[in-house]
């Protein structure tokens, strides 16, 4: 190719020169040399290129003949050297093995040597205690006598568990010197859970120590039991002078010598005592203020719960201190015997109300005329604001009664395991549930719900004559014009023959005078004048805000309360004043009349257009009260229910 290629270029250089000038011999000759020396030179080239890679294939191949040999060689070595360092990882692991176990039986070594001290230690304290709890109890000092015993039954604990073989003395199975053939013991016996520590132990071959001289059993029993009759005497004589931390003091020896039980309740006792005495005086000279308007029920209740309750958190420490997973005794002590003083601050209240609920307990509703309108009744001689009144302090006593339960459980319950202590925990809220306050709180729930029917009742009456006496007052420039008409069978709304004593009342029509013309109005209020149409315009109809005012707050009231048969009660009691009672007096001032429309004059025809107007008016917002009541309802069964009382109050919303 590269011949070809030089052909080539040759024959374009010659047609190149035969273009311009023909080319000479010579210069051909030369042309052709040069072309020859080039193929000689590229030969040569090509040959030493070859020459070059034959000597480094050679080359290659004794590399790697060399570092193959050099592999096989280095790989046996290595594996040698692998072999040998293995065998000296086994033999320093066998050292190590040995090394260890001589370290363990030198660290049980100094184990037992250090038992043994402290068994030495222990039978030096238990003989000083024995020595010394004799002459303690002489000489009146129960601290002192009280730490003897502890000490002395502390020591034979860990004598009795402490493990022979670990001493020098017998292996497990081994016969004791005192063990007769028959396997029994011939040691004694202690009470009050003081241990048997009459034993002798042994320390090597020849020297021994014993931890008693005589029966020492016998003696800390003698002086434990004199110990436990004067403590109880000294403990009757603090309780007597009332001095509360002597008291505790000898309580708290009781329980360290094992009388846990004797201890537990004479504290108790004691305790409810003292309350119960504070608590008479207190209550008596509050119910005495309580006459005069100095106090309340509802401050003497807060007081008497609150005075309990502080007891119950002030020796509650005390309790879970001295009596482990006692307390729950104390409290339930107190919440039985002193909140009696609770039922008689209860039952008086009861007492001063029963002129306003003594003939309610039923809630029953007086009669309906035909149109719709309540009869009067004997509860609508009693202000509603009395009602209103009782109904706001019973609402407060529950509330303060059902917070104090709540605080009684929590108390009791709050240690204990809702799993593990699933039964004690139904057996003390049994308990709760079965105290006097309980009950009363009961008898207060019962009389609240009539009440706040009949409330709501006669609080429904009062709103609705309010509302006429107010439209009257608005109307009164018209009252003319108004009667004239109501003579003549026209015009006879309420608010006239309730208030103005127009043709129900037998004034007539009133006679012309200066200042009204011959139909009975003003002349500035005459029909079409300003004053007459600002007048209808604002007429005021307060019944459908007046009424679900009050129903807010009697449900916000009941859901205070934070108990769900009230709160249901009062739903369903609002419910019934809304369709019962509402709703009828809404229809009734409404209809049309046309006979009666005929007698109307001008003023009483546009004042009974005006006044439909906004009973109309009134009617909607009533729709729209109602929705909003409902959206309240469920936010106050939020904010003070759960689970499924909240969902039934909800429910009532609809």
């Amino acid at each position: 190719t590269s011949r070809r290629a030089i052909v080539f270029f040759c024959f374009c250089t010659l047609l190149e020169g035969e273009a311009t000038a023909m080319i000479s011999p010579e210069r051909l000759r030369a042309l052709m040399e040069k072309t020859r020396d080039a193929a000689d030179a590229r030969d040569k080239a090509l040959a030493t290129l070859h020459d070059r890679a034959s000597g480094d294939n050679e080359t290659v191949e004794h590399a790697v003949e060399y570092i193959t040999g050099t592999f096989n060689t280095q790989l046996s070595q290595s594996a040698e050297n692998a072999a040998k360092m293995a065998t000296q990882v086994r033999a320093a692991g066998r050292g190590a093995e040995a090394s260890h176990k001589k370290v363990k039986a030198m660290d049980a070594r100094l184990n037992n040597v250090r038992s043994a001290l402290s068994v030495v230690q222990a039978v030096v304290k238990q003989r000083s205690s024995v020595g010394k709890v004799s002459d303690a109890v002489r000489n009146g000092d129960f601290e002192s006598a009280v730490d003897c015993i502890v000490q002395y039954d502390s020591v034979s604990r860990i004598l009795v568990n402490f493990p022979a073989d670990r001493m020098g003395g017998p292996k497990p199975g081994a016969k004791s010197d005192d063990q007769s053939d028959d396997g029994s013991t011939h040691s004694g016996s202690t009470g009050n859970g003081a241990q048997n520590s009459n034993t002798t132990f042994s320390f090597g071959d020849d020297s021994s120590v014993s931890s008693g001289g005589g029966n020492p059993d016998e003696t800390v029993a003698r002086a434990r039991a004199q110990l436990h009759e004067s403590l109880q005497s000294e403990l009757d004589a603090a309780c007597k002078a009332q001095l509360e931390p002597s008291v505790c003091r000898f309580a708290s020896m009781l329980a360290r010598l094992g009388f846990v039980d004797d201890g537990c309740d004479r504290f108790t006792s004691f305790v409810v005592a003292t309350v119960k005495a504070d608590l008479d005086d207190f209550v008596k000279e509050a119910l005495r203020d309580v006459q005069t308007g100095k106090t309340t029920h509802l401050v003497t209740c807060v007081s008497v719960l609150d005075r309990i309750a502080s007891a119950m958190e002030k020796h509650k420490s005390f309790m879970d201190d001295t009596f482990p997973g006692r307390s729950d005794s104390l409290i339930l002590a107190l919440h039985t015997e002193a909140t009696h003083h609770g039922v008689d601050v209860l039952r008086d209240f009861l007492a001063t109300r029963r002129g306003v609920v003594g003939d309610r307990g039923g809630g029953k509703r007086g009669p309906k005329k035909r149109d719709g309108s309540a009869a009067p009744s004997a509860a609508s001689s009693v202000d509603p604001r009395s009602l209103d009144q009782t109904l706001e302090d019973i609402s407060h006593l529950l509330t303060c009664c059902h917070q104090y339960l709540n605080y009684v459980a929590e108390c009791v319950t709050a240690p204990l395991d809702a799993k593990k202590d699933h039964d004690r925990i139904l057996a003390v809220r049994a308990k709760i549930q079965n105290s006097p306050l309980l009950k009363e709180v009961s008898g207060l729930m019962n009389i609240y719900v009539p009440v706040q029917a009949e409330y709501l009742h006669a609080a429904f009456q009062v709103i609705v004559t309010q509302c006429d006496e107010h439209l009257a007052s608005q109307l009164t420039p018209l009252r003319g014009a108004l009667d004239s008409a109501a003579s003549g069978g026209g015009f006879t709304e309420s608010i006239l023959t309730s208030f103005w004593g127009g043709a129900g009342g037998g004034g007539g029509a009133p006679a012309a005078s200066p200042t009204t013309d011959a139909s009975g109005v003003p002349p500035e209020y005459a029909p079409g004048t300003k004053r007459f149409d600002g007048l209808l315009r604002d007429l005021d109809v307060t019944l459908v805000e007046d009424l679900f005012h009050v129903l807010l707050i009697a449900i916000r009231r009941a859901a205070g309360t934070r108990d769900i048969t009230i709160a249901s009660a009062t739903v369903n009691s609002v419910n019934a004043v809304l369709l019962e009672e509402l709703l009828p007096e809404l229809k009734r001032r409404l209809v049309v009349d046309t006979e009666t429309e005929k007698a109307d004059n001008m003023v009483s025809a546009a004042v009974r257009k005006a006044l439909r107007l906004k009973w109309l008016r009134a009617a909607h917002n009533a729709v729209e009260y109602t929705a909003k009541l409902a959206l309240d309802c469920e936010h106050v069964a939020a904010a003070n229910f759960s689970g499924k009382d909240m969902f039934r109050l909800s429910e009532q919303k609809h």
